[in-house]
Order: C-alpha cells, then structure tokens, then sequence
C-alpha cells in the first residue's frame, strides 16, 4: 500500500468512528507501526483534514468532512455491484432507481480501470420474485423516515380485516414477499405484517410516540432474546416459565387514565398500576392494595374485572409467565392533575402521576397493559374508544 491509500484508510478509519481512536489501535488495523500512524495523522492535519485529539487519548475526525471519492479494492467493488444489482430486482421502483443513480455516481468520479469493472464484474442476482411492483414500500420507507404513524386494513390469514396504527420500524424484502416490523398500537406490542395482506395503507402526520432509533433496538433485542431461548428449548436445558398472578388497575376519571412514570427509571416506560398479588388475596384485593401503594388515592373500591391475558417475561431475561388480572376503578372527585408518591420499600420507588387521554395511552403504555382498555367503560357509561386496544 503506497501512502496515497494509506492516507485515504487512515481517513475512512476516522470517518467509522464517533468516539476517539488511539493510535495503537490505528496501527494494528492497518498493519503498520505507531510511528507510520503519527506520521501520517500530521499529514493529514496538515492537509486540513479537521482532525482533533492527543497521543494517550486518541484522534477523532471531526463531522461534516468532506472526503474525495474512495478507491474500492476488487472484493468492496464486487459487493456494492451486486447489492445495487438486486436491489433494482425488488418490487420497489424508487429504491431501485436510486441504486442505479448510486452506481452511476460511483462510476462517473471513478477512474476508467475502476469505471470498466463497475460494468463487468459477473455478479448478478437471481430473484425469481422480481416483476412485481409494490406501491406500499415506498411509502413505508417514508413514514419510517419521518417517523408517521400509519393506519392499515390488515387480512389475517383466515381473511379477517383489522383497521390498526402502526409505527413501521424495520422493512424486510423477501424472495416473492416484503414484511413490515412495526409497533401496533392495537396490540401494544411488536408485530410484523406481510405486505400483501395490507389492504389499505395511509401514512397520516401523527409522530411515533417513541423515536424509531431505540424502538428498533428494543424490538432487534427482544427477537434476540426470543431466538436464544427458542435455541435453549431445543437443547432441553429450559424447563417451564415459573407462572405469577398479578392485577392490573386502570384508573379512570371521566376519558382520561392515569399513569405513572418512574422517577429513577425513565426507562421502564409509562405504566399503570400493577403488582404480584400476594399468598390469601383475591385478585380484586390485590388490584385495590396495588392502587394505594403505587399511587396513594385511599377510597378506591369497586373494582370491575375486565379479563385476563398471559404475558411472557422471558423475553425480557425472567422465568416468569405474569398471568394478568385487568380491573377497572374510578377515581374520587378531588384527584389532583400530577403528583409524585413515594412508594415504601427499601429504597422508596418514586412515581410521577398524571392523567392522559385513553387513546393516547392506549399508544404510550408499556407492552402489555393496555390488553383491555377498550373493555373500559367511561363515567358516560360507554366503552373508551381508544383509536387501539393497547
């Protein structure tokens, strides 16, 4: 490698990178000596290249960098021909033209030798799916984008329709076949829908309630989670999932729900109140204790059941399979707006409370506690009409 290349890896080495380098880590990766990389790293800089930081600490390139064309080795070459190349076979014609302009801009600031490889490398994918045009991909990777709230019509496979809103967050192109991973806020949950099996779709101006970035990363661990203990059931090393009773309690007072979020843990998202309900309760006492602890209103009583449903926490690293009991309370009259209430235990657990709308709660509640918000009747006397079921 001359010291034209090895500048432009250095750079691309930089460029990789949001957090300092040493140059002993530079050094190893580009199989010189730390002397060559300090030697180089002033070149650079010399050069204007806005390379800031220290030898002990490590150099970091500054964003923004404008970097000339790179030159590709014959492997990196083959790989992005082939991968713009099957792309232009999926039934996304937006995606395809743009992997053509991508291939026409590499080609055009590259020189004649590398220009002539681009056009006979002999790769070419094979999709036998290919023909078809799908008008719902690009409009799917535009709501994921701009991070839109969509509302479909779905078929299942026994061609029942559902009207759902989803946040589209990943888009995955089969051979024949496309699926959307996305929350639906019907079901409180990740879901992936086929794309032939939406009927209707109409991206509207409503944000996700969550950025897309860490719900992505929240639903890719949770598959992960799920792929490694399907792999340990196969091993016969996983027994049953240890089962826990616990209630649930909706709070209401007129439309609106109150919830909590936890003070010390942002993280563990918006939530109502929920607990194991303890040895000699009654699903009904717990929900009621469980209220008071976790939010303070005395005088609770009434509770009306709504349902039970199963939750799996092994995904989420516990043995434990919560079965739910849902009930539903309405609050006294002189209930404040927010509050916070310091819930015993060693430490106290802090809880910020207030009230939101149901059907914006039916978006913003963990997985799982809104199984039965539509089951909740308003102090009207009608069932809440959330735009989902939670």
């Amino acid at each position: 490698m001359d010291k034209t290349e090895r500048l432009f890896a250095l750079l691309d080495a930089l460029r990789r990178r949001r957090t300092p380098v040493t140059a002993e880590t530079l050094a190893e990766e580009q199989a010189v000596s730390v002397r060559t990389i300090y030697r180089d790293l002033r070149t650079l800089m010399g050069l204007g290249a806005p390379i800031t930081g220290e030898a002990g600490v490590g150099y970091v390139l500054r964003p923004g960098y404008f970097m000339p064309p790179l030159m590709f080795n014959a492997a990196e070459l083959e790989a992005l021909v082939l991968g713009a190349r099957w792309v232009q076979t999926l039934p996304d014609a937006d995606l395809g033209a743009a992997a053509r302009a991508a291939l026409a801009k590499i080609a055009t600031a590259s020189p004649d030798d590398l220009r002539a490889r681009i056009q006979d490398t002999g790769l070419w994918p094979v999709n036998l799916g290919s023909g078809r045009e799908v008008a719902v991909l690009p409009q799917a990777r535009d709501a994921m984008r701009r991070e839109r709230a969509v509302v479909i019509s779905y078929a299942d496979a026994d061609g029942r329709v559902s009207e759902r809103t989803i946040w589209p967050l990943q888009l995955a192109y089969y051979e024949g076949k496309e699926i959307i991973a996305a929350w639906c806020c019907l079901r409180g949950d990740f879901r992936t829908f086929r794309v032939d099996r939406i009927q209707r779709f109409e991206t509207t101006e409503q944000p996700y309630g969550r950025p897309r970035r860490s719900l992505s990363a929240e639903m890719l661990a949770m598959w992960e989670r799920h792929r490694a203990q399907a792999a340990s059931r196969a091993r016969g090393d996983a027994g049953p999932a240890r089962r826990v009773e616990k209630a649930v309690v909706y709070i209401t007072r007129g439309d609106l729900l109150l919830v909590f979020d936890h003070v010390d843990f942002p993280e563990a998202g918006v939530q109502v109140p929920a607990g194991s309900i303890e040895p000699g309760e009654t699903p009904s006492e717990g929900a009621l204790r469980e209220a008071f602890e976790e939010t303070g209103l005395a005088g609770l009583s009434s509770p009306t059941f709504l349902g039970v449903s199963e939750f799996d926490m092994r995904p989420f690293g516990r043995d434990e399979l919560h079965v739910r009991h849902f009930f539903h309370v309405r609050a006294p009259d002189d209930v404040p707006e927010t509050w916070r209430h310091d819930e015993q235990g060693t430490p106290p657990i802090a809880f910020d409370l207030y009230w939101l709308p149901i059907p914006v709660a039916a978006e913003r509640l963990v997985p799982g506690h809104g199984a039965f918000l539509s089951a909740v009747e308003t102090d009207a006397g009608d069932p809440a009409e959330p735009t989902h079921d939670g």
